[in-house]
C-alpha cells in the first residue's frame, strides 16, 4: 500500500468579515465541553430511551442530561442473518432540523445498505422555514445516548459508525467524537466553523468546504490538522456557497472513513461530480498550458475494490508502466481516449474515456491528485499509486 500522500499546495482564503469569525468563534467556543472521564468509555446511565413513531418514521427520545430526540431510517434490505451493518450519525446546522438531512443522510448510505441517525439539538430557534433547533454542549452526551439505543436495538456494527455534520453540526461531531472517540470509526464535517484539533488526534477526518463559503477561511488550519494532527482529507469545492455539497462527495468522504486505508490528501473539485477537474491553485500545473486530464486505472490484487481477478500488485504495475511508456511515445496531438476506454478499469471513467471528474478525484485522491498538480498539456506520468491501484495520467494539450 502507498505511503500517506499529501498536497502541497495551499488554497488562498477569502477575506472574511471580522465579524463573521467573532461569530463563528464564538459558536465554537459555546459548544466546546470537556472530555468525558474515562476517555473512551460510555456516559453514565440514565432513563431508558423511548421508541417511537412521527409522521411514519422511527424516533428514539432519550433524556441525557436533557432531552434529545433523532430520527432513524433502516436499510432497505435488512443485514444478512448474523451480519451487521454500518451507521451514520447526521447532525444539522444551527436552525436546521434533524428531518432536513434525513434524506441526504439516505443518499450517503443507501448504496451502503446501511442506518442513518439524524439527531436533532435540544433548542429551538425560530427561522423563515418553522421552527428550527439548536445545540449546546449538554447535547454531546444526548446524541452518544442515541447512538448507543440504536446499536442496541438494531444489528450496527460499533466499529463502523461515522459522524457527519454540516455547519454547526460539524462542530457538534467533532466534539462528539471527542468525548467518546472509541465510538467512531471516523468524522466527516461540511461548512464547520470548527477544524480538527488535539481532540481529533489519529482520527480519520474529512472536511468538505466551500470556496464560497464564509468558513472557507479555515481551510488552511484544517490542511495543517491533516499534515500533523489527524489522518485527513480536505475537499476543496469550487463555487459552494454555505451549503451541502453534492451526496456524491459525502458518499466518497464516508467510503474514504470507512473503507480507505490511504493518507492524508487535499483534493480541489468543482460545484458538480460530474466536472472536469482542473489544476489545483497555485500548483504548478496551474500556471502551465493544458486542458483536462485522463487516466487508466490498473487494480491489483488487494487493492480496494479490486475484482477477484486482478493481477498481483507487480505485474499490475508492470502493465501500467507499459502504458505509460506507450503515450508518451505517442506523436504530439494523439487522441488517448480510445486507449484510455479500451485500457481502464475505473468504473466510473471508462465510459467517458477516462476523464478525471470531481467524482474521480474524490474517489482516488492520494496519489492522483499529486499528479494532477505537476502535468502539463501533452504531459503523462505514471504509474502512480492510490488505494484502488496503479495509475497513468495524461494532460490534453491546449488548443
Amino acid at each position: 500500500m502507498a505511503p500517506a500522500m499529501r498536497s502541497t499546495s495551499r488554497p488562498r482564503a477569502p477575506r472574511v468579515s471580522r465579524r463573521w469569525l467573532l461569530v463563528a468563534f464564538a459558536l465554537v467556543a459555546a459548544l466546546r465541553v470537556p472530555v468525558a472521564s474515562g476517555r473512551g468509555t460510555k456516559d453514565a446511565p440514565g432513563p431508558p430511551p423511548e421508541w417511537t413513531e412521527e409522521d411514519g418514521r422511527v424516533v428514539v427520545k432519550v433524556a441525557v442530561p436533557r432531552p434529545l430526540k433523532a430520527y432513524v431510517i433502516t436499510p432497505t434490505e435488512a443485514p444478512a442473518e448474523g451480519t451487521k451493518a454500518e451507521l451514520l450519525v447526521s447532525l444539522h446546522g444551527h436552525g436546521g432540523t434533524a428531518t432536513g438531512l434525513l434524506q441526504y443522510g439516505a443518499g450517503i448510505m443507501g448504496p451502503r445498505n446501511g442506518y442513518v441517525l439524524a439527531c436533532e439539538g435540544s433548542g429551538t430557534i425560530p427561522t423563515d422555514r418553522g421552527e428550527g433547533h439548536t445545540w449546546s454542549a449538554a447535547d454531546t452526551a444526548g446524541i452518544l445516548a442515541c447512538v448507543d439505543a440504536t446499536i442496541a436495538k438494531y444489528p450496527v456494527d460499533p466499529k463502523r459508525v461515522v459522524l457527519l455534520g454540516h455547519s454547526a453540526g460539524g462542530t457538534m461531531s467533532l466534539e462528539t467524537y471527542r468525548a467518546r472517540p472509541s465510538a467512531f470509526a471516523g468524522v466527516v464535517t461540511s461548512a464547520a466553523p470548527m477544524t480538527p484539533g488535539a481532540g481529533q488526534k489519529g482520527a480519520r477526518v474529512a472536511v468538505m468546504l466551500g470556496t464560497k463559503d464564509g468558513n472557507f477561511a479555515g481551510a488552511p488550519a484544517a490542511i495543517a490538522a491533516a499534515e500533523k494532527t489527524i489522518v485527513g482529507r480536505v475537499l476543496l469545492i469550487t463555487d459552494l456557497p454555505h451549503e451541502l455539497p453534492r451526496v456524491a462527495y459525502a458518499q466518497e468522504c464516508v467510503a474514504w472513513v470507512l473503507d480507505s486505508k490511504s493518507g492524508s490528501d487535499v483534493l480541489h473539485v468543482p460545484l458538480e461530480e460530474g466536472g472536469d477537474v482542473r489544476p489545483p491553485p497555485d500548483s504548478p500545473a496551474a500556471k502551465a498550458k493544458g486542458k483536462g486530464y485522463r487516466h487508466v486505472l490498473v487494480p491489483y490484487a488487494g487493492a480496494r475494490g479490486a475484482p477477484a481477478d486482478a493481477l498481483p500488485p507487480k505485474e499490475a504495475k508492470a502493465k501500467a508502466a507499459e502504458l505509460a511508456a506507450r503515450w508518451k511515445k505517442a506523436p504530439a496531438g494523439t487522441d488517448l481516449g480510445d486507449d484510455v476506454a479500451a485500457a481502464s478499469s475505473d468504473p466510473l471513467s471508462k465510459d467517458t474515456r477516462g476523464v478525471v471528474s470531481g467524482l474521480v478525484l474524490a474517489r482516488y485522491g492520494g496519489g492522483l491528485a499529486l499528479a494532477l498538480g505537476k502535468l502539463k498539456g501533452g504531459d503523462v506520468t505514471g504509474p502512480v499509486e492510490s488505494d484502488a491501484g496503479w495509475h497513468v495520467v495524461a494532460r490534453d494539450r491546449a488548443d
